[in-house]
């Protein structure tokens, strides 16, 4: 079975296209609006409560060949692939390339309801804030090497 991959975006990169239709073709692109800052926090809602193994991929990163066999590969419950910051590698807790398992999501489903901060450029530390902490206590499993980054830091 194919783990579902969903592409979230505003603004497609160019290169983020072409990663994802040569390493994931079957991948769901989900064109969310620039002007609804909560748009992406109903959509990992959405995601998280169908249980589903995924991996999230976001607007301005790059998949390689080896990403989603690694995420395949690998059992533990949250992984992600390490990307460029504007001043250093964001090791983990982002979603920029990010796999979650059903397991993990199933455990609870109602997680992102409770979310005090749900704008977009929140919900990466608020969700890892969560899973770091009782009840699910658990740590990204960080895969390497780093994927390429295409954001731009004004």
């Amino acid at each position: 079975m194919t783990t579902r991959v969903v592409v979230p975006y505003t603004r497609l990169h160019p290169a983020t296209a072409a990663s994802i239709a040569e390493h994931a073709p079957h991948a769901e692109l989900t064109q969310l609006a620039e002007t609804d800052g909560l748009a992406y926090w109903r959509l990992l809602d959405t995601i998280w409560r169908d249980g589903r193994d995924v991996v999230i991929i976001e607007h301005d990163n790059a998949l390689r060949a080896d990403v989603l066999p690694s995420f395949d590969a690998c059992p533990r419950l949250w992984c992600t692939f390490p990307y460029q910051g504007e001043h250093a590698l964001i090791p983990r807790g982002a979603l920029g390339c990010v796999r979650f398992r059903g397991m993990l999501m199933t455990r609870d489903p109602d997680l992102w309801m409770r979310f005090d901060r749900r704008h977009w450029q929140r919900l990466d530390s608020e969700l890892s804030t969560r899973l770091m902490h009782p009840p699910f206590t658990i740590e990204p499993c960080v895969h390497t090497p780093p994927i390429l980054h295409y954001h731009v830091y004004a």
